[in-house]
């Protein structure tokens, strides 16, 4: 969870609802849920984090 000097920046992570410890330390650090996404792992939804800022147009 490193961050950048950039003006614009931000980082996505992902982890199974079941990683409930992992959910709890990412929100600690400052991220956000933002999605839910079925199907990769049977019964186990991955749960999708935001964590940065945007101050303009982001480029991949």
């Amino acid at each position: 969870m490193e961050q950048t000097e950039s003006a614009n920046w931000r980082e996505e992570m992902g982890t199974n609802v079941s990683n409930q410890p992992m959910q709890r330390l990412l929100q600690r650090a400052g991220w956000s849920p933002v999605g839910l996404l079925h199907g990769l792992d049977e019964g186990d939804p991955e749960l999708f984090y935001l964590c940065g800022r945007q101050t303009g147009t982001m480029q991949s």
